[in-house]
This record gives structure tokens, sequence and C-alpha cells, in this order.
């Protein structure tokens, strides 16, 4: 009757639900209890001490006790039991998202005694469930890096980045990164337990952040965890708070361009002379980042209060030479009240800010269409967590995510152009977006025993409200001409407004058998959107180009206002994801672990997906330009001055030509639409060399299917006929690339609305297998080190129906269209990395520090991974009203850039000034041996070998971007 009224309580509980595991902001302590004789000891009185007031708790009648939702800290642990010898134990270290579990044995003693233990607590975790890595405080303020987010999710295992950020040659702006076999849109980002991912733009962060202001971070990709919501990477930032002692910092870092050093290489010099273009490449201009924090009791043992702030300015070249100018100010603080020893509340506040002047630069976008962005994200966080006993846990917290910014193009209000060699001219779009968030979270825990198997029960739950407003305008009349593809853009400002919902649960079970743990959980997700209303008024291009006595057409191309009227929820996703995961523990000492586990996860709903059939989405007619156009053009004026400068109707997107006043899209959405799922197996073992030093092996695969993706409504495969049967193309040089795959094309031409589905792509997928190794030494004896190594393969797996348009194009997300067994890929950001696609077979990271005499202190971190691939295309155009077509020469796999490697270095020296207090000079040395790998070319190739000098645009294998060169940064931090 006990276990029914605590399953009872527990059930009962799901109404008052708070903050996901997979959100983690805290750790958890297991401890067991045993005599000399290892017999298990009940009502032993236990202390744990540390951050914040002492919390005490009873053995139970397995000799085990716990402390769960504890801060990263270092703890001390105290054991009392009448007739035994007290224990005390020091160095109790529990870390975020993490388990640290104790054995202490106490002895008989006929006089009152105190044992002291001072040994480190053990990194080995039988109930971990999350693959990935943690990075403690003494890593992230040791361990030379770049002081950003991004750059700690590249020292995870199996991650990859899109860039490489050398002492903050590409801070300021955020790095794409993947994870296992996803892509970015899945990846997910919390601070202090709030979940902030920012849905408008998938799977990125709404802001940036004050580097110091963090105690630790964990990045997870994965594993039988249910409270993991995505199959990418999810990273939890946790920052610090106040104690019963006054803490804190004040640093300074400087990052001076006068001590970087050259690396540009002789080939990109000759090849930017030959094409007419500056040598410049990405590297810093100057770097200064300061800021502090403190922290301490308001009434010691009840209230305490920690608050920081940070500023970082970063002025850099991008890879085009054009400046990049960005301020980073970030504001946080935290509130932590213990008014009994069993209730803890928590307030969070954090606000960040980012200014930059020149985002977006890169090859193919100059100086006057880069965007000037402001916009600052604000945090607020309230949490209660109530202890109702030793065996019953509960926490509630509300967060409010207030984010939005916009981007300004610094040539202004001014008709653009892209020209024939691909870059934009003028100007660039205007773009404003308001994106608030709120949000539920929940936890329960309880703890009982059926037997000889130990129970403990968790419940999760969430519920989030993301809205969204915006407004995407192109400058000038809006009519943009596109001279490397011969076509001009027509366009209408892209008004949106949306509100989307996400709720979720989940239950676990984690059963304690002797030796075996086994974890049983299974997540529910429930996420939908709507659109609301919105009016788009027609721009100043239709007076130029439309017949106002005629409707419009394809003869008359318009865009008139529309009104929107919104619509219901066409998305609902709902999944069920089952989680198993199993460890046994091998020998007495438990020093080697076997894990094996299965799960499923279910993609998060981007709001992207639920605009697709909204008419003032991205609705866009396309015409080809004339000669009268290009005769004018030559001449030095690129603005489309009237119908003769169009040549006929090309294709259309988002929008009927023949009706495009339409309240409704001629873009669908299927009514059956599924969320794409991943299916994850792991097997791995873990060995404890030493209690702070542990290595591990293990072995990743994944099944990713029912990919989304927008056919033409109305076509299939039969429709398509061969056009060519392959195209050769050329480099920049004249050389030879290959022939093409062949290029079809709707037989007769399309005579559609120009109208897509968006539906579960049939018979596609892609396999992700990995094996990773790491080893983790925690600060002892003078020295740490992280260290891993990833073996990894990423394939599409393309079905005999899983092509419409049986060309093999180039794409972003999944690679080539329709070639089997060919590499999967995420493509670069248009703007700064247009060329840039994600896919290694091996990366690794190794980190340390070591301790000299005189306070002195030596780390490094060493990077590397192999090139990324160069899935060379030359662009076609069938003529069947459906535009260009980027075909594949070859497969991408036989094309790579070179292995990339970069060594960073730190010495510093601590200062001690008086009690408690010192001060720490540094100095990091970043790409130490000044490599300059070339990290980005051009793939687009040229159909005649006279390569650039024919006008077209394609320069293939046109280095992009370097590797910024060697640079120096100077450090002073006070500690207290």
């Amino acid at each position: 009757m006990a276990r029914i009224r605590r399953l009872a309580i527990f059930v009962l509980g799901i109404g008052v639900a708070a903050s996901l595991a997979g959100q983690a902001t805290t750790g958890n302590l297991y401890v067991r209890v045993l005599d000399e004789q290892n017999g298990v000891l009940p009502g032993v009185a236990a202390t744990l001490s540390g951050c914040g007031a002492p919390m005490t708790t009873t053995t139970g009648t397995q000799g085990d006790f716990r402390f769960l939702n504890l801060a990263p800290c270092l703890y001390s642990l105290r054991t009392e039991l009448s007739g035994f010898a007290t224990v005390e134990r020091d160095n109790v270290v529990v870390n975020l998202g993490a388990n640290t579990e104790l054995s202490i044995v106490m002895r008989i003693a006929a006089v009152e005694a105190t044992v002291t233990v001072t040994s480190e607590s053990p990194l080995l975790d039988s109930r971990k469930q999350a693959a990935g890595a943690n990075f403690s405080q003494q890593e992230l303020k040791s361990i030379p890096t770049v002081r950003d987010p991004w750059v700690i999710l590249q020292q995870t295992p199996g991650v990859l980045v899109d860039n490489q950020n050398v002492g903050g040659s590409e801070s300021g702006a955020q790095s794409l990164y993947v994870g296992k076999g996803t892509d970015p849109s899945q990846n997910a980002w919390n601070v202090d337990g709030v979940t902030i991912t920012d849905m408008s733009a998938a799977g990125s962060s709404p802001t940036y952040y004050d580097f110091d202001a963090f105690q630790e971070m964990q990045a997870t990709t994965g594993g039988s965890d249910p409270s993991i919501a995505v199959p990418g990477v999810t990273l939890n930032m946790v920052t610090k708070r106040g104690t019963n002692e006054v803490h804190g910092s004040a640093r300074f870092f400087d990052t001076p361009r006068q001590l970087e050093a050259y690396n540009t290489r002789t080939d990109f010099r000759e090849q930017q002379q030959a094409l007419g273009k500056s040598s410049a490449q990405n590297r810093i201009d100057n770097i200064q980042d300061y800021g502090v924090e403190a922290g301490g009791p308001l009434w010691p043992g009840k209230a305490w209060l920690w608050g920081s702030y940070g500023r970082n300015q970063i002025d850099r070249l991008q890879a085009s030479g054009t400046p990049d100018k960005t301020t980073l100010e970030d504001f946080s603080g935290k509130l932590n009240v213990q008014p009994i020893e069993s209730n803890s509340m928590t307030g969070f506040y954090f606000r960040g800010d980012k200014l930059k002047f020149g985002r977006g630069g890169g090859p193919n976008r100059p100086q006057p269409t880069t965007w000037d962005q402001s916009g600052p994200t604000t945090i607020w966080k309230g949490e209660d967590s109530q202890v109702f006993g030793p065996t019953f846990v509960a926490d509630i917290s509300y967060d409010y995510v207030d984010g939005g910014f916009k981007f300004v193009p610094e040539g202004g209000n001014r008709d653009m152009y892209r020209d024939v060699q691909g870059v934009w001219q003028n100007s660039y779009d205007f773009y404003s977006t308001y994106r608030p968030q709120h949000q539920v979270d929940g936890n329960l825990s309880s703890f009982f025993n059926t037997g000889g198997v130990g129970h403990e029960l968790k419940f999760g739950f969430g519920y989030r409200k993301v809205d969204l407003k915006s407004n995407a305008t192109w400058p000038g009349s809006g009519a943009i001409p596109l001279e490397d593809s011969g076509i001009v853009k027509l366009t209408r400002a892209n008004i949106i407004a949306l509100d989307t919902r996400y709720g979720s649960a989940f239950l676990q079970d984690t059963m304690t058998i002797s030796n075996l743990t086994v974890n049983l959980g299974v997540r529910y997700d429930e996420q939908y959107g709507r659109n609301l209303p919105t009016t788009s008024p027609a721009r100043s291009w239709n007076d130029v180009l439309c017949d106002s006595k005629q409707p419009p057409s394809e003869a008359n191309p318009c865009l008139p206002t529309l009104s929107y009227p919104g619509g219901d929820a066409e998305v609902r996703w709902k999944n069920w994801e089952p989680r198993v995961g199993l460890t046994w523990a091998i020998g007495a000492h438990r020093e080697t672990l076997i894990r094996a586990s299965y799960a499923r996860f279910a993609d998060q709903l981007g709001q992207a997906t639920v605009s697709y059939d909204n008419p003032l989405g991205y609705s866009y007619l396309y015409c080809y330009l004339s000669d009268s156009y290009r005769a004018h053009a030559a001449a030095g004026n690129h603005t489309i001055t009237g119908p003769g400068d169009l040549a006929g109707f090309s294709y259309a997107y988002g929008v009927d030509p023949n009706n495009p006043t339409a309240q409704v899209s001629v873009n669908q959405i299927d009514r059956h639409l599924r969320a794409p799922t991943t299916d994850e197996y792991t097997i791995g073992v873990d060995h404890q060399i030493s209690p702070e030093f542990v290595a591990g092996l293990s072995y990743t695969h994944r099944d990713r299917k029912n990919f989304v993706w927008t056919p033409l409504i109305g076509l299939t495969s039969a429709d398509y006929s061969v056009y060519s049967p392959g195209v050769e193309g050329y480099d920049w040089q004249g050389n030879s690339l290959g022939v093409s795959d062949p290029v079809y094309g709707v037989t007769g031409g399309y005579h559609g609305n120009f109208g897509r589905l968006e539906t579960n792509r049939p018979g596609y997928g892609t396999k992700y297998d990995s094996v990773e190794l790491q080893a983790t030494k925690r600060l002892t004896n003078r020295w740490m080190a992280h260290g891993s190594f990833t073996w990894m393969s990423w394939n599409q797996d393309v079905g005999s129906n899983a092509c419409q348009d049986p060309t093999n194009v180039i794409r972003g997300a999944t690679g080539p269209a329709c070639k089997d067994g060919s590499l999967a890929w995420f493509g670069g950001d248009a703007g700064v990395r247009p060329y840039v696609y994600i896919n290694a077979r091996w990366s690794f990271n190794v980190s340390g520090l070591y301790q000299l005499p005189m306070n002195f202190n030596a780390s490094a971190n060493l990077y590397g991974r192999e090139g990324y691939p160069i899935p060379y295309s030359i662009r076609v155009n069938p003529g069947d009203k459906l535009g260009n077509r980027n075909v594949a020469i070859g497969d991408p796999a036989r094309h790579r850039n070179s292995d990339l490697y970069e060594l960073d270095m730190r010495l510093e020296k601590i200062v001690p000034l008086f009690q408690k207090a010192d001060l720490t000079l540094s100095m990091d040395v970043f790409n130490v041996f000044n490599s300059n790998t070339v990290l980005q070319k051009q793939i687009l190739a040229s159909k005649s070998n006279a390569g650039a000098v024919n006008g077209s645009g394609a320069t293939a294998n046109e280095i992009y971007e370097i590797q910024a060169p060697r640079t120096l940064r100077f450090g002073v931090r006070l500690s207290f």
C-alpha cells in the first residue's frame, strides 16, 4: 500500500511538473553506505555542504541516499551513525547533468572518532544516459579558446562546424554545426534550464553570451535519456550563482592586430591577381573582451545573489576583405533563496544585445550588401524546487524569452542586382523580426524498492508557446536582376505572423539490480502551428512593368497588394519516442561499464515548415533578361526600366502568376505530414583507469527518415525526359572537372501553377555510423586532459521513388538529390560560406593543462578533421519554366579540401595577492604553426574552357576562404 500511495502521489503531481533533465541546470549525488563486511547500513545521517545551505537526509533500508538537483559545485559530505566512526569526505564533485556515485565504508568505533577522506569522487557514471561531453569551470577558464559556445561545440565528439575560428577571426556570428547525421535545424539551446532555441531559424541561438558568466557547459549528441528532445546537439549552459562566500572575478583580454602573422597563400594571391580581385582574407582587426562577475550571501544560509556584466568588441576583416564590427553586451543575474531546508527558489535574468556592422559579408557580399544588426534578447525565469522527503522531489518553473532583431543593409534603399560573377551589388534586403517565447516546465522524481530492485521514477512535462512576426523586403523597386542566371527576380514583401506550440512529456524508470542498471523510458511530443493575418502592399516595380488594364498573367507579371486572413493549424506532429538503456558494471569495484541503448527522436517543428503555404511567405516571379537590359547594364545601368528589359516569363515560386492575389497559396501542406524521425542504436564500454580518469569507446548507428521535401504538384518522374546526357564543366583556369550527370526537363515544358506540396519524401533516408573514443582526466596531481577521436560515415539512401526530377542536383540539407550511397551533408550559409559542405569522416580534439612550478600553468588545445567535400556542379536550364539546375559533376567524395589542423596554446602566471585573491596574467597563441589551409572554394563550373573570362560567373576552384593566421591574445584576470 505504501508503494501504491507513492505512485498515486507521483501521478497526481503531473499537474505541477517542471524543468526537464534535457534542459539540465544541476547534477545529482547517489551514495551507498556500507560496513566493513560490505553490508548495507540503514539509518545513517548524512549532511551535504557546499553551495547554498547544508542539506541532510538518512539512508534507507538499502543503505542508500541521494541529493538531487544540486548546483554544479565542490561539496563536502558527512555521514554519522551511533557505534561507527564518522566519515567526512571532501572533494565531492557534482557536474552539470551528471551523476556522482559514491560508496562510503564506515567502521565500528568503540569511542567517538572521525575519518576524513580526501580522494576525488569518481568520474564513472553508471546512470549516464546521454552521449556527448561536459566542460567544467576549470576547462572553460584555462583551456585556450576564443571564448564562445560554438568553439566548445567544436570540441564535442561527433560535432562538425562550418568554420575555423582562429583567435576570434569568426566571432560575432554564429557557426553552423551538425551532430551525428542531423542538420542544424535539429539543435537545441538551453540556458539555466530555459529552452531558448530560435524556432524561426530553427536550431540556432537567439543571442550571444558572456563566456565568464557560465559555471559549466554540457553538449549532448544522443542517448537514451527521454528528456532529450532533438536528434541534433543539445547545449546546456548553466550560469554561476551566489554562495556563502563572496566570490567573483574581473577580466580584460586584448587581441591586437599588430601581432597577427601573415599566411596568405601564393596560389591565392596569383589567382586573385588573374581574376582582378583583391587578395584580402579573413583576419582580425582588433578584439577586446572585458567584464566582471560576483556573488555572495544576502542572508547566509538563506539567500544568495550573483550578477555579471560582459562586453566584447570584435573588429575583423571577412574573407572578401569587408570590415565586420560587432559589439556584444550582456547582463545577467541570479537570486537563490532557500527559506527552509526542503525548498529552494531561483530567479534568473539575462539581457544580451548585439550591434553588428557588416553582417553577411563574404565572397558574394561586398560592403554595401552587408547588414547592420541590432536588437536585444532578454530571458526571465522563476523556479521552485521542493523535497517532499527522501523519496519524492518536484520542481516547477516559468520562463519568458523576449527576442527579436533587425537587419538594415548598409547600401540602403537602392535598386540592387547580382552581377555576372554572382556578386551582389548596391544593397540587400531589409529584415525585422519579433520572436517571443513563453514556457512552463516540470520534473518529478520518486524512489522506491521492489524486492532487490531499486526504482527511480522520473516524469517531465513542458509547454512552450513561440510567436513570430517578420518582414523581409527587398530594397528599391523590388525588381532584382540576377545577371549570372540571366533572369530578374520580381518580389513582394514577405510579411508573416505565426503562433506555434510545443507540448511534451516523458516518463522513465531507472532500475538498479545489483550491477545492472536498466533505463526504460518514453517521450511524447505534440507540435503544431498556424499562420496569422498579415498584409503585403504592392511594390513599385508593378507600376513599371505591369499593364493595369490587363489581368495579371505570365505575359503581364504582377504582384498586387494582398491581404491574408490567416489559417488554421495545418501541421500537427504527434510522436511517441521510446528510449531504452542498459548498463552492466563488471567486477566488485565496478570499474568497467558495458553500455547499450536504443532511442527514437522526432524532429522539432521549425516555423518555416508551418509557414510554407502562407501566400505572403517567399513568393516571387522570375522573367528572362532581354538584350535591351544587357545593353544598358553594360553601360552601367543595372535597373529594370520597363517591360522591354524582359524577354518573357521564366518561372514562379510560391505564387500563381495568373492569380497573384489569391488568399490561398499555390503551395500546399500534406495534411498527413509527419515529423522526420531518427532511430539510434549504441553500444560501448567505459573504463575507470583511476577515480579521476575515465576512458570510453562507443559505436553509434543512426537511421533518419521521413524527410520533409517540396515536390511540384501534379508531376512525377515520368513527366521528365533527358534534356542532356551531361555537360562538361571547367574550373576558373580552364581545367576540365568532368562531365555532369544527365540533365532532365519536363517533357513539353511545365504548364502548372508552380505550386509545391510540403510532404514526406518517400524512399529517402540517411544512414550515419560512428566509432568514438573519449578520455577525461580531472585536474589532479597537477594535470588534466580531455580528448576524443571520432570516425564517422554519413550517406544517403535514395530509393526508386525518392526523386521527382531525376536530375542529380546539388542541394543544401541533403546533398545530391538522386544518387544512392552518395555523401549526405549540410551546405553553408548563402552569404558568408556558400560553398562549405559539412561532412568529414574523422575528427579529433585533445586539450590539457599542466601546473608548472612557481604558479605557472601551461595548456593547449589541438583540433583536426578531414577536409570537407567539394561538390562540383554546373548550372543548366532545360527551358521547361522550372529554372536553373545546379547539376552534380561526379561523386563529391572524390574531391575534398585539405585536412584541417590547428594547435592553440596558453601560458599563464598566477600571482597571489591576499587571502583568497589572485591575479592571473595570460598569453594565448592561436594557430601556433600559422597553418593556411583552404577552407572554401567555388564549386560552380563553367561550360567553357575559357574559364572565368566567359562572363558566366562560374569560377570553380577559385579559393574563397583560408584559415586565418596566427594571432596572440593577452589577458589579465582578478579572482577573489
